[in-house]
């Protein structure tokens, strides 16, 4: 991030609570608490209108043992 990476997550008007695992999952046995390991960057500075974890069940169906994510930006 102090390279001029933006997570778009943190950047975004509108977000969801974000987490992208919420259960132990290979290599995050001890899970104890939803844990957001899926990320979007971007090197600009962009107008992020929403981010939205996806593939989670509610917002599309689980595919993986770890949820999506997309984001809404302003056009240009």
């Amino acid at each position: 991030m102090d390279k001029g990476w933006h997570d778009l997550y943190r950047s975004a008007e509108v977000r969801g609570e974000g987490s992208t695992v919420v259960k132990a999952i290979a290599g995050w046995e001890d899970i104890k608490k939803p844990l957001r390991i899926d990320y979007i960057f971007s090197s600009l500075p962009v107008k992020v209108r929403s981010s939205t974890v996806v593939m989670n069940g509610k917002n599309g169906p689980v595919i993986s043992d770890h949820f999506g994510v997309a984001v809404e930006l302003e056009s240009w």
